[in-house]
C-alpha cells in the first residue's frame, strides 16, 4: 500500500516538483534574501542518492517533512510510509491533524483523549490518497543523466550535490549530512539559483522510516461516529 494523504498532492502539481515549493517571484513579495550559491569541485563519489530515493519512493518507502512559511502562517507536513503503512501529520494555524493508514483503513486520533476513530479502507474517499510512485516520477524528471558527484556551498554551508542532465536543463540535487534531498539547484541562464527558496519553503526527503508511528498508540480506545463528529466540531470551535 503506497498511499499518502492528499495534502501532498500539490507537491506533484506545476512544472517540477521542488518548484511547487519554490518562492513567488511577482514584484508583490516581500524581500527575498539573495542566496548564494557555489559549485565546487568534483568528488568521488557514487551516484547512488538521488536513484536510491527514487527508488524507495518507487516502492513508498520514504520520510518526507515539509514546512511551508509563506503568507501569514506556517504549515508543516510530515509523512513517513513503509510502502504497507503510512502516518501523516499537519500542523498550521488550526491545530495538527495526524492519521494512520494500512491496508484495513485510517486512523484519526484524538491524542489529548487517547482516542481514534476508524474508517475502513473502502469507505476511505479515493480524492484523499496519492501515490508515492507519482512524487517519484516528478522527481526523474527533474534528473536525466547522472553527471557527477560535486560539494557546492550555499550560503557558505557545505552539502553533496549530484548533477543531472536532462538534454535541456541542468540539475544538481543537493543532500545534507544525513543523505536526504533538501533542495535542487538549478541554472537560469548562466546563473545557479536553488528551485525552493528556504527562506519560504524547507523541505526533506529521505528513504528511512519512522517505525514509531507506523503502529496504532498503545492504550487508545476506538471513538464511534458521532464521538468523532463531536470531538472534530469542538475542535474546529476552537480554532475559530
Amino acid at each position: 500500500m503506497k498511499r499518502i494523504l492528499a495534502t501532498l498532492l500539490a507537491l506533484t502539481t506545476g512544472c517540477t516538483m521542488l518548484a511547487s515549493c519554490g518562492s513567488d517571484s511577482s514584484s508583490d513579495a516581500k524581500d527575498e534574501k539573495e542566496h548564494q550559491v557555489q559549485i565546487c569541485e568534483q568528488i568521488d563519489k557514487e551516484n547512488a542518492l538521488f536513484e536510491n530515493l527514487c527508488d524507495s519512493l518507487n516502492k513508498g518507502i520514504a520520510t518526507i517533512t515539509i514546512i511551508d512559511m509563506r503568507g501569514d502562517e506556517t504549515t508543516t507536513q510530515y509523512v513517513t510510509s513503509d510502502g504497507k503503512a503510512a502516518y501523516i501529520k499537519v500542523t498550521d494555524s488550526d491545530g495538527d491533524f495526524d492519521a494512520f493508514m494500512n491496508e484495513s483503513g485510517c486512523y484519526y486520533f484524538d491524542h489529548a483523549g487517547k482516542r481514534y476513530f476508524f474508517i475502513e479502507d473502502e469507505d476511505v474517499p479515493q480524492s484523499a490518497r496519492i501515490d508515492t510512485v507519482e512524487i517519484a516520477q516528478s522527481f526523474m524528471q527533474l534528473g536525466g543523466e547522472y553527471a557527477g558527484t560535486y560539494e557546492v556551498k550555499i550560503d557558505g554551508e557545505k552539502f553533496i550535490a549530484e548533477r543531472y542532465n536532462n538534454g535541456k536543463e541542468i540539475f544538481y540535487h543537493v543532500f545534507d549530512g544525513d543523505w536526504m534531498l533538501i533542495n535542487t539547484i538549478e541554472d537560469r541562464g548562466g546563473k545557479m539559483v536553488l528551485a525552493v527558496d528556504p527562506d519560504y519553503c524547507k523541505i526533506s526527503f529521505g528513504t528511512t522510516v519512522d517505525e514509531y508511528n507506523l503502529q496504532l498508540p498503545e492504550g487508545y480506545s476506538p471513538m464511534s461516529k458521532g464521538e468523532y463528529s463531536i470531538y472534530t466540531y469542538e475542535k474546529d470551535k476552537a480554532s475559530d
